[in-house]
C-alpha cells in the first residue's frame, strides 16, 4: 500500500492551506450574502415573490456555471480553475451593493450564481485531488472551513449593521477580507488535477437512490437556511437587522462545531444513526422556529438545524464513494442530487412563502427533514442500503 512520506505531506500542505483559505472565503461570501438579504429586501422594497425570483436567477446562474465548470476544470486543472473562479466570485460580490432596482438586483444575483456555481465545483474538485494525494480523509476539514467562513461572514454583517454601515458597506467590508484571503491563496493552489474529481452529472444506480434522496433533502435545507433564515427573523420574528443576522450565524456555529468533531461522532454512532438522529434534530429545530416565531427561539431552532445537518452530507459522500466505477464517480452521482437541492431549495421556499407565508415555507423544510430521518432507517452502519 502506498504511504505518503512526510516530505510529500509537507509539499502538499501549502496547497491544502490555500484551498482551506478559498473555502473560508466562499463561506464568508455566502454568510455575508445571507446576513444582508433582509436589508436588500427592505431597502429595495422587495416582496417575497421578488426575492424568490432573484434567488431563482441565482440558481439558474449556478446551474449553468456548474455544467461549464465541470467541462472546463479538468482541461485547465482544478487548482487553476479554483483560482480563476475565486477571483470572479470576489469581483461579482461587489455588484449587489450597487443595485438600485429589483431588475438590477436580479441581474447581480444571476452573476453571483454563476460565480458560486463555478467556485463550488472547482474548489471541491481541487479538495478531492488534494485528499487523494494526501492518502487520508481531509474533506471534513475543508467543509468545516466553509462553515467557519459562513459564521464569520454572517457575524460580520450583524456587527457592521449594528454600527450603522449601509448594506453596500457591509458587502464591501466582507469582500475586502475575502479578496485578501484569495490573494494570499492564489500562489499556492498549484495546478491541480487535469481529470474530473468534481461533481459532474451522473445518473444514480438504483441501490444509491436512498443516498441521493438524503443528500437532496439535506442540501435543500442548507440552501434555504443560507437565504431565508435572516429573512424569517426579520419579517416573521420582527427582529432588528443585527439580530436577524444571528439566524444564519447560529446555524453556522452549530454546523461548524458539529463538523469539527464529526469524525468521532460517525465512528461512535455509525452512518445510520447519524442520519436518523441528525434528521430528527433538524426537524425539531425547524418545529421550534415555526411554533415560536420570536427571535431567540427561532435562532435556537436554526442552531439545532445546523447541529443536526452537520455530518449528514459528509456521511453520504463517504458512503457514495463505494458506489460506481470509482469513488469519485460515486460521489458525483450523489452530489448531483445534493447540489440540485441546494440550488432549488431557496426559490422553492420563496414560492411557498409568496402563496402561504414564510412559516409555511419552513413547514416544507420540516417535511424534508422528517423524510431525511426516515430514509436513514434504510442504511446500515457504514451508510450502505441495509
Amino acid at each position: 500500500m502506498f504511504t505518503l512520506t512526510q516530505a510529500g505531506r509537507d509539499a502538499i500542505w501549502k496547497e491544502r492551506a490555500a484551498t482551506i483559505a478559498i473555502f473560508l472565503s466562499l463561506g464568508l461570501v455566502v454568510g455575508a450574502w445571507a446576513a444582508d438579504l433582509p436589508r436588500f429586501k427592505a431597502e429595495l422594497d422587495l416582496s417575497d415573490r421578488d426575492l424568490s425570483l432573484a434567488l431563482l436567477a441565482l440558481a439558474i446562474g449556478s446551474v449553468a456555471a456548474t455544467i461549464a465548470t465541470g467541462v472546463l476544470a479538468p482541461r485547465y486543472g482544478t487548482g487553476r480553475s479554483t483560482g480563476i473562479a475565486a477571483l470572479a466570485m470576489v469581483a461579482a460580490f461587489i455588484l449587489p451593493g450597487l443595485a438600485a432596482t429589483f431588475t438590477q438586483f436580479m441581474i447581480c444575483a444571476a452573476l453571483l450564481g454563476v460565480t458560486f456555481g463555478a467556485i463550488d465545483i472547482a474548489v471541491n474538485g481541487h479538495a478531492s485531488d488534494i485528499e487523494r494525494r494526501w492518502t487520508s480523509p481531509l474533506m471534513s476539514s475543508f467543509h468545516a472551513a466553509f462553515s467557519l467562513g459562513g459564521l464569520f461572514g454572517s457575524a460580520l454583517g450583524g456587527v457592521l449593521a449594528a454600527a450603522g454601515w449601509s448594506v453596500a458597506g457591509q458587502l464591501w467590508g466582507s469582500v475586502a477580507i475575502a479578496a485578501l484571503a484569495v490573494g494570499c491563496a492564489l500562489p499556492f493552489l498549484g495546478s491541480g488535477a487535469r481529470t474530473g474529481h468534481g461533481a459532474g452529472f451522473a445518473l444514480p444506480e438504483r441501490s444509491a437512490l436512498g443516498l441521493c434522496a438524503i443528500a437532496l433533502f439535506c442540501f435543500l435545507i442548507e440552501g434555504a437556511m443560507a437565504d431565508w433564515s435572516g429573512v424569517y427573523l426579520a419579517t416573521v420574528a420582527h427582529a432588528s437587522p443585527p439580530v436577524a443576522a444571528s439566524g444564519y450565524a447560529a446555524f453556522s456555529i452549530a454546523m461548524t462545531g458539529g463538523r469539527l468533531v464529526g469524525d468521532s461522532i460517525v465512528a461512535a454512532l455509525g452512518a445510520r444513526r447519524v442520519v436518523l438522529l441528525g434528521g430528527s434534530v433538524v426537524a425539531a429545530g425547524l418545529a421550534l422556529a415555526i411554533a415560536d416565531p420570536e427571535p431567540v427561539p427561532a435562532a435556537l431552532g436554526f442552531a439545532l438545524v445546523g447541529l443536526g445537518a452537520a455530518n449528514i452530507v459528509p456521511v453520504m459522500f463517504s458512503a457514495a464513494g463505494r458506489f460506481g466505477s470509482s469513488p469519485s464517480a460515486g460521489v458525483a452521482m450523489v452530489a448531483t442530487f445534493g447540489y440540485a437541492g441546494f440550488i432549488g431549495g431557496p426559490p422553492l421556499i420563496g414560492m411557498v412563502a409568496t402563496w402561504a407565508g414564510l412559516q409555511a415555507g419552513l413547514v416544507v423544510l420540516l417535511a424534508a427533514a422528517a423524510s431525511m430521518a426516515l430514509a436513514g432507517l434504510g442504511l446500515d452502519r457504514a451508510g450502505k442500503p441495509a
